[in-house]
């Protein structure tokens, strides 16, 4: 049985989701467009300010899909 964080992860793979929002534990969990996991404060995804820390993609490319 797939937990939700693993059927959220499948279904932004396969929808091309840009932003999908999770949790672990007490801690939110952003899977980006470009496909890494972020641990993000809720201001930096309020503010916009944040880039993945894999990738170094700026916010500005990645676009939010609420």
């Amino acid at each position: 049985m797939a937990t939700n964080v693993e059927r959220w992860q499948k279904e932004a793979r396969e929808q091309d989701m840009h932003f999908v929002e999770y949790r672990v534990g007490e801690t939110n969990v952003y899977l980006l467009s470009c496909g890494h996991e972020q641990r993000l404060t809720p201001n930096q995804v309020t503010s916009g300010e944040y880039e993945c820390s894999v990738c170094k993609m700026k916010k500005v490319d990645l676009d939010l899909n609420y």
